[in-house]
């Protein structure tokens, strides 16, 4: 044996060994994934259901006292339908005690009694009860279990409430109610029961699902990896037939198509000489190629320029938080942008918190306009919000023209950027120092290409002086 062939059947056995463990891996993390979910959520319910039985036997002792004081305080002049009253309560379930101390009115005098249902109490335990309830005002749950003695080996915790029993706003006497802590423990065990058995049931199939899962998740690892190493070799014509369903299949799909694409380069060679290839391969090496990425054609062309400034920004910065400053700027250059690519228009770039826009096309005119008017609108209606808030009202003036530019790449070899120059791009940007809050200045040129559209009113104004102009320049605002 060779050692060519000694290190294919090595990577052959380092192949099937790392295929092995990838495949350990996925089953032992879907796995772990499935029995921490399936324990968290089965811990999670049993602590909720824990919570809902005993609020549920809150509230059911909570009828059963309240109840029973509306009964005494109707037979508050009657021993026996005071004691009846009582006795109705003594086949609920979980009631070990439910007792009545107070006064009951017999003939015309007021006798202290004890009536009760459950189990018999001694008189001291009688008396640490009614010590308990003395400070109660309301319905109220001890917030310790307490621990009682029924009998010489008979030891059980319950669950104490307590309630006043009010009479012409007098206080005749105090309810007691012990309820058994063993009734809900027997039923949250009962459920604790039945989350784990179903825990477990859940569990045994989801690993039964991973471990099959596994399979379906390595085999086309195993597919796409055997077709790396044909590639690898030379061999181009691979065909791997992974159904494109997840991740792994858009990765085969790419790689297939790569191994066609680099086919069909591997063909074009055939009828191109070497010294042409080598200078092709020079052309688009990975420097070259980054470089003539960020360059486009030079060119002269006719252009609508869009420059819109937040008037009086710079003095507000300063009198507000930084980040403030950088929320607000964002929030209303957001706006104008999302606005301006509605009506076709491209930015430019941002300088500080103005912005520099280009529409291009036979409506490019029209569209720059109804892009600043809908601006204009929008800002109007947050102005609105903010002074209802106390906050101060941001406004914007913009200025358009249009006429031809310079557009090209233009900077270093380090940096450049894809911009337009010329006088009109200037223009532009005079305009917009000339407007004023809320106002939209457009050139003559600009009027000239809208001025048959109904849609827009333009009002002539005064001409203006700029700077780098001899002559004024006509100028018309926009009303919207």
């Amino acid at each position: 044996m060779d050692n060519k062939e000694a290190r294919k059947l090595f990577f052959l056995r380092l192949f099937e060994i790392l295929t092995k463990r990838i495949r350990a891996k996925v089953v032992i993390f879907e796995i772990t994934i499935v029995l921490i979910v399936s324990v968290s959520l089965g811990f999670m319910f049993t602590l909720y259901l824990e919570k809902t039985l005993l609020n549920k036997a809150d509230i059911f002792c909570e009828r059963i006292l309240k109840d029973l004081s509306k009964s005494i305080e109707y037979n508050y002049i009657s021993i026996p339908a005071a004691d009846e009253a009582v006795k109705s309560f003594q086949n609920t379930l979980g009631l070990i005690y439910l007792g009545y101390n107070g006064f009951i009115v017999t003939g015309e005098d007021l006798k202290k009694v004890h009536l009760y249902t459950g189990y018999d109490i001694s008189d001291d335990v009688v008396k640490d009860i009614e010590k308990r309830a003395k400070s109660v005002e309301v319905f109220t749950k001890n917030k310790d279990i307490i621990e009682v003695k029924l009998g010489s080996d008979l030891i059980v915790r319950v669950f104490e409430y307590t309630m006043p029993v009010i009479v012409n706003n007098k206080r005749i006497g105090n309810i007691a109610l012990w309820y058994s802590e063993k009734i809900i423990l027997d039923e949250i065990n009962h459920i604790k029961l039945l989350i784990v058995f179903v825990t477990v049931v859940v569990a045994l199939f989801a690993i039964f699902l991973s471990i099959k899962g596994a399979d379906s998740i390595v085999k086309p690892i195993i597919q796409l990896t055997d077709g790396v190493k044909r590639f690898g070799v030379g061999d181009y014509n691979i065909k791997l037939h992974i159904p494109v369903r997840d991740e792994i299949g858009i990765l085969a799909k790419t790689f297939e198509e790569m191994i066609v694409s680099v086919k069909e380069k591997m063909e074009m060679q055939k009828f191109v000489s070497g010294s042409t290839v080598k200078m092709i391969q020079k052309t688009v090496s990975k420097d070259n190629l980054d470089y003539n990425k960020s360059e486009k054609p030079t060119e002269r062309k006719e252009l609508t320029m869009f420059f819109s400034d937040i008037r009086g920004f710079t003095a507000m910065s300063e009198k507000i938080d930084p980040q403030d400053v950088v929320n607000i700027l964002n929030k209303y250059l957001d706006i104008q942008t999302n606005i301006i690519h509605d009506y076709h228009g491209d930015i430019d770039k941002f300088v500080g918190d103005e912005i520099v826009a280009i529409f291009d096309g036979e409506e490019m005119c029209l569209n720059s306009i109804k892009a600043a008017c809908e601006i204009q609108k929008r800002i109007a209606d947050i102005n609105k919000e903010r002074i209802n808030r106390g906050l101060s009202s941001i406004h914007v003036g913009i200025g358009i023209n249009v006429g031809e530019v310079v557009r090209g790449s233009i900077g270093s070899h380090e940096r450049m950027d894809y911009t337009v120059i010329g006088d009109n791009v200037n223009l532009a940007s005079r305009l917009c120092s000339a407007a004023g809050k809320d106002e939209i200045i457009i050139s003559k040129n600009v009027y000239e290409k809208v001025k048959d559209c109904n849609e827009f009113n333009f009002v002539k104004l005064e001409p203006i002086s700029v700077k780098g102009k001899s002559k004024p320049i006509e100028v018309y605002r926009v009303e919207y």
